[in-house]
Formats: C-alpha cells, sequence, structure tokens
C-alpha cells in the first residue's frame, strides 16, 4: 500500500486500467501499474517535487501523465 503525508484530492486510471495515478497535494506524483499493490513515486528528485497538486489526467495507455498544479 502507499503511505502519504497530505491529501489525495484526485486520482486517475488509464482508459486501459493499467495505471492509477495519485498527485499528493504538497507532495508528489504515484503511480501504480497493479491496481495500488505497489506505488512508484515519478517525482521525487525533480523540479516538480513537493507541488501543490489539484488534478490529474492520464493518456488512454497510462503511457502519459499532465498534473495540475494549485
Amino acid at each position: 500500500g502507499l503511505t502519504i503525508t497530505g491529501s489525495i484530492d484526485d486520482a486517475a486510471y488509464s482508459e486501459d486500467g493499467s495505471t492509477l495515478v495519485v498527485p499528493v497535494s504538497s507532495g508528489d506524483v504515484y503511480v501504480s501499474k497493479d491496481d495500488g499493490v505497489t506505488w512508484t513515486n515519478i517525482t521525487t528528485g525533480t523540479d516538480v517535487s513537493g507541488k501543490d497538486w489539484n488534478g490529474i489526467i492520464t493518456s488512454a495507455d497510462g503511457s502519459k501523465i499532465a498534473v495540475i498544479e494549485n
């Protein structure tokens, strides 16, 4: 599972159901490719780590992700 500090205000599943993406407010963006069993932080160590996220969308196959900052 995923342990976070902050709140989850949005989530997006890819159309094909292969990818779940969760932006954590005042935090990072996490991706799961196994229905939430394991998670990968895709923003740690980047310029967008620690942003205040409030929206997300993913492409049909989950290969592209766009997040919206407050």
